[in-house]
């Protein structure tokens, strides 16, 4: 998805429908962080591989 100081953002889109992350991994590729999609929306402009609900503010 891409990188900024806080590392490289991958996205994972899970067999369950509706079901997918976004992980952090830092420099030295281990996983920092891992992001429901439900929540990720600004991530890289959020999940593309898994459909998730507008954001309400």
């Amino acid at each position: 998805m891409g990188q900024n100081a806080n590392g490289r953002f991958y996205e994972a889109k899970c067999a369950a429908e509706g079901e997918g992350y976004i992980a952090r991994i830092n420099t030295e590729g281990v996983t920092q962080q891992i992001y429901p999609c439900a929540t990720a929306q600004r991530i890289g402009g959020g999940c593309r591989f898994t459909p998730a609900p507008a954001l309400t503010e």
